[in-house]
């Protein structure tokens, strides 16, 4: 099996923000996917214990089912127009949708390889989220889809790997879409992928 490192290894080369297109209200892409974050979350994977995560969604104030179900942290999402989202509030740019079937965490960084080989929506810096982004698009409430997150998501993807991990036993956590929680589970089952990445 493949070491967290690599498993959890990000793309380093930057590219340049494509030019302006039509964006949601007038605004261009540029405007749209690039705003100043107005709350910072951790990118870069690292190891994190149950305590710890559920320490992490109440600091945060998370919108997280049976760990901090009354969090008062409000997203705010806009399409792009071009498959992808920008989370204003974090400054993060997500996948619209994501992998159409799932996978395990092997190939969901290959999955994450290929987004940036082929630079989709115009970007080769995609890269799994954290377990707090991934955290940070629950939603307190269900949309139509019987979802905690958005109704500006692809509703196929009811859960979502994260590149953060627990060691013993080596797992992986996920973000639960479905009942708006989150979990550890071994590398090899099967999730969809989300990715997401920085704006610039």
């Amino acid at each position: 099996m493949s070491s967290w490192k690599t498993l959890f290894g990000h793309a380093e080369s930057k590219t340049a923000t494509p030019p302006p297109t039509s964006g949601v209200n007038g605004a261009t892409a540029a405007q749209s996917s690039s705003p100043a974050p107005r709350v910072q979350l951790r990118a870069e994977p690292k190891e994190l214990s149950k305590a710890e995560a559920r320490e992490m969604s109440r600091t945060k104030d998370f919108c997280v089912q049976g760990w901090n179900t009354y969090g008062a942290f409000e997203n705010d999402v806009q399409d792009n127009k071009d498959g992808t989202v920008t989370e204003r509030v974090t400054g993060l740019v997500w996948q619209q949708g994501g992998t159409p079937e799932e996978m395990n965490l092997k190939d969901a960084e290959r999955y994450i390889a290929g987004l940036n080989q082929k630079r989709f929506a115009g970007h080769n810096d995609w890269r799994l989220p954290t377990l707090e982004e991934g955290l940070s698009l629950l939603r307190g409430f269900m949309n139509t889809d019987g979802l905690y997150i958005s109704r500006y998501f692809d509703a196929r993807q009811k859960w979502i790997w994260t590149s953060d991990h627990i060691a013993h036993p080596v797992e992986a956590w996920d973000v639960n879409f479905l009942d708006g929680h989150a979990y550890c589970e071994h590398p090899d089952n099967v999730y969809y992928v989300r990715a997401c990445r920085t704006a610039q």
